[in-house]
């Protein structure tokens, strides 16, 4: 019994099992409590009220001549954040009276419209996006002067995510100068291959023509660093292996790339998806970049907005460049943007008869223009000998994780044809208003008069004959079809019986069967 005594004594002092238990103890009970108390005192946002009228403080930041992207190109060494706190960041005491003439006149006066005017309804979303930026212009992630625009949507993409990283394969491709690619999630698939090997096409392009090529990639990985520092620089030993898998400097020896990691914790997600291409080409996009079998959304935009969208762009990056961005002189407002496509017509009325190969991860199809490229997309469509329009769309719509759908509607079904992509007829610039939201980190709902959000809730209340919203969920409280009904009794919410749609119509042009669907 001694012995035993004397080895758990031993025991003891070569493992003190207390010490370690008070110490975890401690250790827990300090990660609890800080836990606790920062549920208590975390942060408010700026963001947590508006002002009905346009404040004077807000007209004058939007008709100033400074922007962040403007002040950048005159020191390119710079942190795009500071320049942004140094042009908009400090109050001012007597900014907060709203303009005394009509508020929708000023805010008219606070874009770049182009040739066309905005009509009324798209003055008074415009006007309430810009009111949310009194307390906090960063809340929009874009220069005020910049925030109304007009520009071209020469392209638009409703198709499977290949589909759309298929185009920005191509813009990558014949990318000249710079690229600039953001997303949410990057994660090694077939479609982040599409992306990857088009880096190395353009590297190999650019060693032809001898020159070099600048790429800047920003995404959301959540790290424990950002605590300190939300924009964290990723080595190229990390952002080369993993699940990112990005080409090494080897791999593309023609190209400069830098890659950022951005995330506010705990909850401020970088949603934001786009591209530019040269500052002359921006893809504004609903896919990450993984894959996945969802049906996606892309436009393209040509013109002055493509300015505004590098604006964005730079500001969201935070950091100074370790190459310079080539293309900070030469803004896109100087070019005329999308023109008309000679064949654009012809290529309407004679329509797609040949079968093109398709641009794959193994078996690469790069385009020379953007015409090619619409007609080698949807010519997939077109069903091959001994196969039904309906075995074509199931086809193409079997993306990398579904191959084995089986599509069983008629033929009849499919008129009119799907066309994956939508060549705009050519068109005048039109205004186009950017409105963003910033992360907020914070557990808690006080980031909520952002430009994005007031854009939505002014157009579902100004609007005067019909809603349509697509989402995969509309769960926030200010959007729920009883809030709009509620505030709206013009409107009756319909919820079609297809997923992810919901619309509204006005009160007068529902029928009695309708009434009876209504908000089911």
């Amino acid at each position: 019994m001694a012995a035993t005594h004397a080895l758990s004594a031993k025991y003891a002092t070569i493992f003190p099992f207390e010490t370690i238990l008070k110490a975890s103890g401690a250790v827990l009970s300090f990660f609890f409590t800080s836990i606790a108390i920062w549920m208590v005192r975390q942060p408010t946002s700026r963001n947590f009220a508006r002002c009905s009228m346009l404040p004077d403080r807000v007209y004058r930041l939007c008709s100033g001549n400074k922007t962040v992207s403007s002040e950048l190109a005159k020191d390119p060494t710079q942190a795009p954040s500071d320049i942004f706190h140094r042009l908009y960041s400090h109050p001012e005491q007597t900014g907060t009276k709203p303009v005394e003439a009509d508020s929708l006149q000023k805010a008219a006066k606070c874009g770049n419209w182009g040739d066309n005017k905005p009509s009324d309804l798209f003055l008074k979303i415009y006007h309430d996006a810009l009111c949310t930026l009194q307390n906090n212009p960063l809340s929009g992630v874009v220069s005020p002067p910049l925030m109304g625009s007009h520009g071209t949507i020469p392209l638009t993409i409703v198709a499977p995510l290949p589909d759309l990283c298929r185009h920005m394969a191509n813009c990558i491709a014949r990318a000249e100068k710079e690229v600039f690619l953001a997303t949410n999630f990057w994660i090694h698939s077939d479609a982040s291959t599409l992306i990857t090997n088009a880096l190395r096409e353009l590297s190999r392009r650019a060693g032809a023509r001898g020159e070099r090529v600048v790429v800047k990639v920003i995404y959301d990985r959540g790290n424990p660093r950002q605590v300190y520092d939300n924009h964290l620089s990723v080595p190229e030993k990390k952002y080369t292996t993993g699940k990112v898998r990005l080409p090494s400097a080897k791999e593309i020896p023609n190209i400069d790339m830098q890659v950022i990691n951005y995330h506010r914790p705990v909850l401020g997600t970088f949603h934001a998806k786009f591209m530019i291409v040269d500052r002359r080409v921006a893809l504004v996009q609903s896919s990450n970049i993984q894959d996945n079998d969802n049906l996606e959304m892309m436009v393209r935009l040509e013109g002055p907005i493509v300015d505004s969208i590098y604006d964005t762009a730079v500001i969201s990056w935070g950091r100074s460049f370790d190459t310079p961005l080539p293309m900070l002189p030469s803004p896109a407002a100087g070019e005329k943007g999308y023109e008309a496509v000679p064949e654009y017509i012809n290529d309407e009325e004679d329509g797609l008869s040949t079968l093109l190969k398709q641009h794959t991860t193994k078996h690469p199809h790069y385009d020379p223009d953007l015409l090619s490229e619409v007609r080698r997309v949807n010519s997939a469509l077109e069903p091959s000998a001994g196969e039904s329009k309906t075995q074509a769309a199931t086809k193409h719509l079997n993306t990398t994780i579904q191959h084995d759908t089986t599509g069983d509607a008629p033929d009849s079904d499919q008129e009119p044809q799907m066309k994956p992509y939508n060549l705009t007829p050519p068109h005048k610039s039109i205004p186009i208003a950017l409105v963003n939201r910033e992360p907020w980190g914070a557990p808690n709902h006080t980031s909520i008069y952002t430009p994005q959000n007031a854009a939505w809730l002014s157009a579902i209340q100004n609007a005067q004959h019909s809603i349509f919203i697509q989402t995969p969920n509309m769960n926030a409280r200010a959007y729920n079809p009883g809030s709009i009904g509620s505030r709206s009794p013009w409107y009756h919410c319909h919820l079609l019986r297809l997923p992810r749609i919901q619309r509204c119509r006005p009160a007068s042009a529902v029928s009695e069967r309708d009434e009876r669907d209504d908000c089911k």
